[in-house]
């Protein structure tokens, strides 16, 4: 079995779940709603309804972020992020390091 076999097989942190969708987002491979789905079910485990709850927010209002059929705001967009540390904000895209 090689690397690539074994590694495919075992269960993702925490981290690396919050990692991947972080960077997926920032790079603009994820849309906010793909991420937020993969992070309901991965790391919460819970169905639309029971995390919409959780959340403070309507079925609908996920259902329709998490398919990328609505325009919430940023306070929705916070509100559902939070229950996994994250926050978004904006990010410039030019680098800020000296060289």
């Amino acid at each position: 079995m090689n690397n690539t076999t074994v590694n495919s097989k075992r269960q993702l942190s925490r981290l690396e779940i919050l990692t991947q969708v972080e960077q997926g987002i920032a790079s603009g491979e994820l849309q906010l709603g793909e991420g937020l789905q993969r992070l309901r079910k991965e790391i919460s485990g819970l169905n639309q309804k029971d995390f919409a709850k959780l959340c403070g927010v309507s079925l609908r209002t996920l259902a329709g972020i998490e398919s990328g059929q609505s325009n919430p705001t940023l306070d929705t967009i916070n509100q559902l992020f939070s229950l996994f540390g994250l926050k978004v904000g904006l990010v410039s895209k030019y680098s800020t390091s000296k060289k």
